[in-house]
């Protein structure tokens, strides 16, 4: 009998084969769907120079092909020719965003010769306002959203909110959905117990974009300066050096500590260093960081965005705290300080990790059940 495959498009090259956990959760996919149908193979194909060629590891199979990251004709050429050669049975393609992702993806489906199914991954808030004003980009595609999403049999978001918006929004049946959400990035066995005694340093941990809320950030360091914290800065971007710069003339050099991008493995170095993580990012939809935070036991206040407001309402703890950017300097200093000193606790954690677990089982049945299906689109 011919096999099935699932074929994981990573046309803008994401995975890396420095990002060991990315690579280990993809393993972790593939030797699951291998426990239920040894049939299976599970396929990821990137433009990332790094894992040019093919490899294994597990039972995750890596085809690594020349790319732009964008819309590649050489890259698609190459991923149809293999697809065709290998003669499968049925394919299930899977997108990693509602763009560039799935056209490629699409495209991939629609030549060639076999029986396919999709599935697309939304990780932005993209039904949000505060998302939409980001950047003229971000405008386009929400507006390209009306010709994709209708195109996948699955579509996968990252929480029950957004889920509904999407459908209502784009008149898409709840049915063809799924709330399934990135597993985080350290290994529970190895996170370190932060729920006291932490240092008198706030983190900063993102891509450091003004879309971000650097501005923001700025401007609430102002405002507790003279509390003589330090600041831990996690993370690259266009307006790197301008971040800097700010912050330099608001606290001065000897209280910022610059750590660039940290493999997804590192991090740990940063929650032994924090006292309170802050997140100033006008649109978030998930929040991986804020979560891994909490796991630690790390206090984080944050704007009042959409996947902010959720998160505080799923830990239900006191140490979990919406900023307001409108406060003033005292009630500024006196949350952070209390944040500082706040005993947290793992109960998170315990919430997060069972959550993740159920997840995970939702999308690995959501791929089988897709398998079964020919996309209704071919």
């Amino acid at each position: 009998m011919k096999p099935k495959a699932i074929v994981i498009v990573d046309s803008r090259g994401v995975l890396s084969s420095k990002n060991t956990y990315d690579l280990n959760r993809h393993m972790e996919y593939a030797n699951r769907i291998t426990k239920v149908d040894q049939e299976i193979r599970f396929i990821v194909v990137t433009t990332n120079p790094s894992l040019k060629g093919s490899s294994k590891l597990g039972n995750l199979e890596i085809l690594g092909y020349k790319g732009n990251r964008r819309l590649s004709p050489g890259f698609l050429y190459s991923v149809i020719n293999f697809i065709n050669r290998e003669t499968f049975q049925h394919i299930l393609i899977i997108a990693g965003d509602p763009w560039e992702s799935a056209i490629n993806a699409r495209l991939v489906g629609v030549f060639t010769h076999v029986k396919f199914s999709s599935q697309v991954q939304i990780h932005a808030d993209v039904t949000s306002n505060a998302w939409t004003s980001l950047s003229l980009i971000n405008r386009f595609r929400k507006f390209l959203l009306r010709f994709t999403l209708n195109k996948f049999d699955s579509i996968r978001v990252t929480s029950v909110e957004i889920l509904t918006r999407i459908s209502n929004l784009y008149e898409i049946p709840r049915s063809k959905m799924i709330v399934s959400n990135l597993r985080l990035n350290l290994d529970p066995q190895s996170m370190a117990d932060q729920t006291q005694g932490r240092p008198r340093a706030i983190s900063f941990v993102g891509r450091l974009d003004k879309d971000r809320g650097l501005d923001e950030f700025v401007e609430m360091m102002r405002k507790v300066a003279g509390l003589g914290l330090y600041v831990n800065i996690v993370g690259s971007g266009a307006h790197e050096e301008e971040f800097r710069n700010k912050l330099v003339e608001v606290l001065g050099l000897d209280r910022i500590r610059y750590w660039g991008e940290l493999k997804p493995q590192d991090m740990s170095t940063i929650w032994n260093q924090s006292g309170v993580l802050v997140s100033t990012a006008p649109s978030e939809s998930f929040g991986r960081t804020i979560r891994e935070a909490a796991c630690f036991g790390i206090p984080v206040l944050g704007v009042a965005s959409r996947g902010f407001k959720e998160f505080t309402t799923f830990a239900g703890v006191p140490w979990i705290r919406i900023l307001d950017l409108d406060w003033n300097e005292l009630k500024t200093q006196t949350t952070v300080e209390e944040l500082l000193r706040i005993e947290t606790s793992l109960t998170v954690r315990e919430k997060i990790l069972k959550i993740q677990e159920e997840q995970i089982d939702i999308l690995i049945k959501d791929w089988l059940l897709l398998l079964e299906n020919e996309d209704p689109f071919k």
